[in-house]
């Protein structure tokens, strides 16, 4: 019965426990009324101390699955609502009651304070919510089209915001304008009117209700500057310092790079990799003439490619792509001293304050020629077209981001409430101290998907090229000049088929 974790993932060792231990009483592996193994046991068996099983133990008892009864053990209790753990994604579900629903949930989402609000929700609406894992964000569209095909399509989901005029445009999503309140829904059409993406308004009707937001700053390891007695990054720092402290900190002989960014398949790589380019004036997109346009043929874009690609080839301040790999291994890379700075995001804190207590800092991104700002992301909350209570759904996407339960649970997960429902003043107050720079570069940030309002796209067909030839190019298999004229034919391609 020996299950391992992922090292790899930059999800917290307790957290892994805590899902596998919660399967097992789900599954009947451990009865209702059985003893489970004792934490000298569970260390024994999944690999670790004793404190990540007590903090894993301490979360199912404060789910009401386990109760400790001194000095006998701890034992699965019956739950005093039943099924309140995450249904499985293939559990049948009856759509003939009109007073239940079933919400998808990406599963580092799946955190036991979301469960208490859903069993509050539950208690005071007298309905039943069934939360269901879903896969990445990245690959929200093809999660939601497979789920259509095998009428399994969830009452409430989360998408990529790159995502909301694709649904729309389908008819797979239901618009908010009948469900809100008239001052709130034009508070959030003018919202997202007057920012630069208007990417949940589609056909003047709001498709895309805000959950949370992201963005991305570079960590950094102190331990690392201290032992080179350089001095840490500061927030005016440019392109130029950052690869001069690169090319200090990288020491071969012991097989530590300065930097790396993501190389893999998947948002993580576009998402990291994109602002360090647009600082320096190259975009994937933008407009002329009232048209959107593939920007990635201007030099702006070549020059800050090829910057990108040197760090690598040219300076090799960062590891050969074979060393390198996705956004879970270089976290890993950097918890064990391989690196000295990533590009991160804020949930990253969360084990490096476990794992590395003081030793580390994050920093804003360093300035290019023409800016530095980071990546914001946005997920909002979709509901489905063939959802049967469309206003329960409201009602429950509301409860969630209600500021007394979505500032507490975005804290645990590692998220930010969204900006367009709340200020920056009151996202900094209820953020912890270390955190408050992300918030701060939040409002500050940008997107390489900034121009794409109103455009029906798949996430896949405009990161893959780049991430494609990225690879070929660090690989030595293609040349600057073929990559970047194959990722023009691309995306060029891409847009003339989500314009018609």
């Amino acid at each position: 019965m020996m299950e391992l974790l992922n090292h790899d993932l930059s999800i917290p060792l307790h957290y892994q426990v805590m899902v596998i231990l919660k399967e097992r009483i789900e599954n009947g592996v451990y009865p209702v009324g059985s003893k489970i193994p004792n934490e000298m046991e569970l260390c024994s068996e999944f690999a670790v101390s004793r404190p990540t099983i007590r903090r894993a133990v301490e979360e199912l008892v404060d789910m009401n699955l386990l109760e400790k009864k001194h000095p006998q053990g701890t034992f699965v209790r019956k739950p005093d609502i039943q099924n309140n753990i995450a249904a499985q994604p293939n559990m049948s579900f009856s759509r003939e009651s009109p007073e239940g629903l079933t919400v998808s949930l990406a599963s580092p989402l799946m955190d036991f304070y979301l469960f208490q609000a859903v069993d509050e929700f539950e208690h005071k609406r007298g309905c039943k919510i069934f939360v269901m894992p879903q896969g990445p964000w990245q690959e929200s569209l093809y999660h939601v089209v497979n789920a259509l095909i095998e009428n399994q399509v969830p009452d409430v989901f989360l998408v990529s915001n790159v995502a909301i005029a694709s649904f729309a445009k389908m008819g797979v999503i239901l618009p908010f304008d009948s469900l809100l309140e008239k001052k709130q829904l034009e508070d959030l059409k003018n919202r997202e009117r007057n920012s630069e993406y208007c990417q949940y308004i589609y056909n003047d009707m709001l498709y895309g209700y805000p959950f949370f937001s992201e963005t991305r700053l570079m960590y950094y390891r102190k331990d690392h500057f201290d032992e080179s007695r350089l001095p840490y990054p500061d927030s005016d720092w440019t392109h130029d310092d950052f690869l001069e402290l690169c090319k200090r900190l990288t020491l071969p002989r012991k097989a530590r790079w300065a930097y790396a960014y993501p190389t893999s398949s998947d948002g993580d790589t576009l998402n990291t990799i994109m602002p360090l380019i647009m600082q320096n004036g190259g975009e994937i997109c933008g407009k002329a003439n009232g048209k959107v346009q593939i920007m990635t043929n201007q030099p702006a874009f070549a020059e800050s490619f090829r910057w990108l690609c040197d760090l690598v080839l040219q300076h090799r301040i960062a590891p050969p792509i074979e060393a390198g790999g996705d956004y879970s291994k270089l976290c890993t890379m950097f918890l064990e001293g391989s690196l000295s700075m990533i590009i991160g995001l804020p949930s990253f804190s969360i084990i490096l304050r476990d794992r590395l207590a003081d030793s580390w800092g994050v920093v804003k991104l360093p300035k290019g020629r023409v800016h530095g700002k980071s990546f914001r992301g946005r997920i909002p909350f979709c509901i489905s077209a063939k959802c049967k209570n469309p206003r329960l759904a409201m009602s429950f996407i509301q409860h969630l981001t209600d500021m007394d339960i979505l500032f507490p649970y975005t804290r645990r997960v590692g998220v930010f409430p969204p900006v367009e429902l709340y200020e920056k003043d009151v996202i900094i107050q209820n953020t912890q101290p270390e955190l408050g720079i992300f918030v701060d570069a939040m409002f500050d940030s940008t997107g390489w998907d900034k121009y794409l309002n109103g455009q029906s796209m798949e996430m896949d067909s405009w990161q893959m090229p780049i991430q494609h030839t990225l690879r070929r190019v660090l690989q030595k298999k293609i040349s600057y000049e073929t990559a970047l004229e194959y990722i023009y034919l691309a995306l060029r391609d891409t847009l003339k088929r989500t314009a018609n």
